[in-house]
């Protein structure tokens, strides 16, 4: 490949590019700390290549900003340490998990950027530019220069928004297919909230389809939003039934959720008061928030109409609305056989009765 052809190595993960020699080996180097860490705000829209793909809740993707940054470190990279080879020439001694090396793709045989995951014989290490992994002999991992450590980690770990497998909870082959064809390109990705280091992220293909959207259409996907029974609608004098967990009294976490003020965020509208007051659930919660409402569904069908002796004001409870169990908090006792209840999750005010 020509120098010119450089700028495709961001498109793919390491693959075959020319050997560049050099007869500097240079002197081991000094300990180098750890990798900077892509600096990414919420809300950010850019231009970037798909680089690795597991899932669509896991694959990594390069900015194109930084491309020829990149490009020009991976030649660097490659004219050192090909002229030291597998020698025991600047091998990683202590190749500990989380340790910053250069390491030789074996499909390739080309020196990348890497970080040791394990060393148990051979080192499996993690191409922190691409995101993919790979096992390597001990003299094919090497101590990495400070100066390639300058440019921040180039593979953005990625989770699609809005989606989860269209049948059960393993992602298709055929799925991984799709994205990777929809994504074969350039894309736009918005990035939105991170978690472990994992960025939430809508993605656009060159000719404006949202990556969620098609994967959905082609029965690759389905949606990931929960919809839960009792969401909205319905009379608030409705006849219910409703209990606490027995035993202990619980109380809900009063952590508050994950939103800066300015931040972008795809939402649910889950009940409407009026048009200065209404209530949203954050879609980057969906999952979790969908699995919560399965497991009290399964628990609280399976109790009858037991009852409750925890009735006071504040506490906390589970309330039957339009038959799904939601959770809930005791506001008020109206009468002896009626309670008015605050549903946590829809921000909807339910007058309930016990019997």
């Amino acid at each position: 490949m020509s120098e010119g052809g450089h700028a495709q190595l961001i498109a793919a993960a390491p693959s075959q590019r020319p050997v560049q020699r050099s007869t500097s080996s240079g002197s081991p180097p000094k300990s180098v700390g750890a990798y900077a860490e892509p600096t990414i705000e919420s809300g950010q829209r850019e231009k970037v290549v798909l680089a690795w793909v597991i899932s669509p809740d896991e694959f990594y993707c390069q900015l194109m900003s930084t491309g020829e940054t990149l490009a020009e470190l991976m030649s660097a990279i490659e004219g050192y340490y090909s002229a030291i080879g597998s020698s025991t020439a600047e091998s990683l001694r202590q190749p500990l998990p989380g340790t910053p090396c250069v390491a030789k793709f074996s499909n390739d045989g080309a020196w990348y950027r890497a970080q040791v995951v394990s060393a148990q014989g051979d080192v499996e290490v993690k191409f922190v530019d691409y995101g993919n992994r790979d096992k390597c002999a001990p003299g094919d991992v090497k101590q990495i220069k400070a100066e390639f450590m300058r440019l921040p980690i180039q593979a953005v770990s990625c989770k699609l928004k809005g989606v989860r497998p269209a049948s059960g909870d393993v992602w298709t082959s055929e799925s991984l297919a799709a994205l990777e064809g929809l994504l074969a390109e350039e894309a736009v990705c918005t990035f939105y909230a991170s978690y472990n280091g994992t960025y939430l992220v809508d993605m656009e293909t060159t000719a404006g389809a949202n990556v969620a959207d098609e994967l959905v259409a082609r029965c690759h996907a389905s949606l990931g939003a929960a919809t839960a029974s009792g969401s909205s609608g319905g009379s608030s004098s409705m006849r219910q039934t409703w209990r606490l967990r027995g035993g202990t009294v619980p109380a809900y976490s009063d952590e508050p959720l994950s939103v800066q003020v300015g931040e972008f965020e795809n939402v649910k509208v889950v009940h409407v008061e009026g048009v200065c007051k209404f209530f949203v659930q954050l879609v980057k919660y969906s999952i979790m928030f969908e699995e919560l409402s399965e497991t009290l569904n399964k628990h609280y069908s399976s109790l009858g109409e037991k009852q409750s002796r925890y009735t006071w004001q504040g506490a906390c409870c589970v309330a039957k609305c339009a038959d799904s169990w939601c959770r809930a908090i005791i506001k008020k006792r109206l009468v002896p056989s009626r309670l008015h209840v605050y549903m946590i999750d829809y921000g909807r005010r339910l007058q309930i009765a016990i019997y």
